[in-house]
């Protein structure tokens, strides 16, 4: 569940610039554990933090943000994926470098959970591939969309106390307890 983004260039100082930014998907859930969100697997690898990265390479994350609904239902749901806006914030071209997977076939839930929404990157709005090799301009913006994790068990069977946490921190939406777990928010 990790993506590698390889960031080549001059950063805002001219200096060259090679690097790679570790973006990760949620975790699937387990047998009497919802998955953690954007955890990195099969490796324990850490990120930079956001501030380090820019200062370093010459680009902006204009967001980063945990995704409501991309974890698998299930009586354990899968951690949420994440999005990330990487803006070419240098004076020059970056060339950028995916290597992603999971976009044609999401995580896999297990024993009646959903699977956890598929990966996607993009670049200024258009999709493109995930293991693809691609030069920004100032200004530019790639688009992560990091996976969700598969879900364990029947959503249906899902700790109503915990479906009712995951509304309250906004990892659930009202339509996504309706619609994967079959459940009206306003009866919890």
């Amino acid at each position: 569940m990790l993506n590698l983004v390889n960031v080549q260039g001059r950063n805002r100082e001219g200096q060259g610039v090679s690097s790679i930014f570790f973006a990760s998907g949620g975790f699937g859930a387990l047998k009497g554990i919802d998955g953690a969100a954007t955890t990195p697997a099969p490796s324990n690898m850490t990120g930079s933090p956001v501030e380090v990265w820019e200062n370093l390479t010459g680009t902006l994350i204009a967001s980063k943000e945990l995704l409501a609904d991309s974890g698998g239902a299930g009586e354990f749901r899968g951690g949420l994926g994440q999005r990330i806006d990487m803006v070419n914030d240098s004076l020059g071209p970056l060339t950028v470098s995916c290597l992603a997977g999971r976009t044609e076939f999401p995580p896999a839930g297990i024993l009646g959970g959903g699977p956890g929404r598929a990966r996607a990157v993009s670049i200024n709005g258009q999709p493109v591939s995930p293991k693809g090799r691609y030069v920004l301009a100032p200004g530019d913006r790639l688009t992560t969309i990091e996976a969700g994790g598969g879900g364990y068990g029947d959503p249906r069977q899902r700790d109503r106390g915990r479906l009712r946490d995951d509304l309250a921190q906004g990892f659930v939406t009202p339509d996504g307890a309706r619609d994967a777990y079959g459940i009206d928010p306003e009866s919890l």
